[in-house]
């Protein structure tokens, strides 16, 4: 005689939804999940952010200028017939959204008194190094392979506003993209796009991608041809499309916050990947480094940045190492407050009395010239003449 015993049919998720242990929202979406990347998406393991310092918590230049580049670390903002802008790091208020998540800085532009003109630009952007993406998991070839950007935004005025991605190597690609804000109001935007089989990326040290938010663009540089949301070949005059809004550009005093940038691979914005002062300062020494004397950044101690030699009675020569290991070897970009003592004498050096004789992605040698009456082969120290004193260095992409 044979028995046969039948079950019914079991389904392993409908009974984890009924454990007393409920599975979350993210839980749901794990239980969900199809494929290894979409689970590493969800839990956002390992290092994932591409962009460096996207909480504005770096600032190593300074919290405000008038001059428009870099000046929050690896941001830098643009502006082109542009009245009287200004860019700084700002304090995120207590009680808001991005507060609550963890951020304290944001990056702020005012805009000036501005008519509307066709070669208007006024910009905020973060290129990206190639190697980094090269090497990220991204297939940037393929359209079924995603990047998602995030950011936190608010502005004083209520718009819509566009961005752009833009790929460097080969024949770079444009991709724009817009988002809208309400007057006042922190927004969070998420932007999730595909590859491309004409986007290439060389593994190399240069850009491979650069990240702009734009707060006005004239039809210099616009298109009725370029669209949001697709990949198309980038045209210096067709960066964004037709009819870019005005209101905010021409609204005196009109201001624009941004914080908590994240690039990520995969298709879904996971939570902001927070990473420690310190962690993140470095990612920032790869790109720009300021050294001064016994307060702020990168302190050398008691004020001295190098010990250099005196190779003749007018020249002396020394290294500088730096933190970390630098892109390229670095320019020098700027200097101030600085002094050499040696022989028994001191000397200041002016605008072209200090140089490079050499210089490394890990080391500078510098040369301080047009000294008088110094001993040849005595040795000097290179300090700071006071706690505004400083020196940099910069391999900015």
């Amino acid at each position: 005689m044979t028995v046969r015993i039948t079950k019914p049919e079991f389904n392993l998720r409908e009974k984890l939804t009924e454990l007393d242990k409920p599975t979350g929202l993210k839980g749901n979406e794990l239980l969900r999940s199809e494929t290894s990347q979409e689970v590493r998406d969800l839990i956002g393991a390992g290092r994932k952010n591409l962009i460096i310092n996207g909480d504005m918590q770096i600032a190593q230049r300074g919290t405000s200028t008038t001059t428009m580049g870099y000046l929050i670390d690896r941001f830098a903002s643009g502006a082109a017939n542009i009245n009287n802008p200004t860019y700084a790091q700002v304090d995120v208020a207590s009680g808001t959204e991005p507060y609550a998540a963890g951020f304290r800085k944001a990056a702020k532009i005012t805009g000036g008194d501005n008519a509307v003109h066709n070669n208007d630009v006024l910009k905020f952007n973060q290129g990206i190094e190639a190697q980094n993406l090269a090497t990220s998991g991204w297939d940037y070839k393929s359209g079924a392979s995603f990047i998602t950007l995030s950011f936190w935004v608010k502005s004083s005025v209520g718009q819509t506003f566009f961005g752009r991605l833009q790929t460097i190597d080969g024949t770079d690609q444009n991709y724009a993209f817009s988002y809208d804000v309400s007057a006042d109001t922190w927004t969070k935007v998420v932007k999730t796009i595909p590859g491309n089989s004409n986007i290439t990326i060389d593994n190399n040290t240069g850009e491979g991608l650069d990240i702009e938010w734009t707060l006005f663009r004239g039809i210099d540089t616009t298109a009725s041809t370029t669209v949001v949301n697709k990949w198309q070949s980038y045209h210096a005059g067709a960066r964004l499309p037709d009819g870019v809004p005005s209101t905010w550009h021409d609204t005196n005093g009109a201001t624009w916050e941004i914080t908590g940038v994240q690039l990520e691979v995969g298709k879904n914005a996971t939570e902001f990947e927070h990473r420690s002062f310190a962690e993140e300062l470095a990612l920032c020494y790869r790109y720009f480094v300021k050294m001064y004397g016994s307060t702020g950044g990168l302190s050398t101690g008691d004020g001295a940045i190098a010990t250099l030699a005196n190779w003749t009675s007018t020249a002396a020569y020394g290294p500088i190492f730096m933190p970390v290991e630098m892109r390229i070897p670095p320019s020098l970009e700027d200097f101030s407050n600085l002094v050499y003592y040696s022989s028994g004498q001191t000397f200041t050096p002016g605008g072209n009395d200090v140089a490079f004789s050499g210089a490394a992605t890990n080391r500078i040698e510098i040369r301080i010239n047009s000294m008088t009456n110094m001993t040849d082969g005595d040795a000097g120290w290179l300090r700071v003449a006071s706690s505004a004193g400083y020196i940099s260095f910069n391999s900015e992409l």
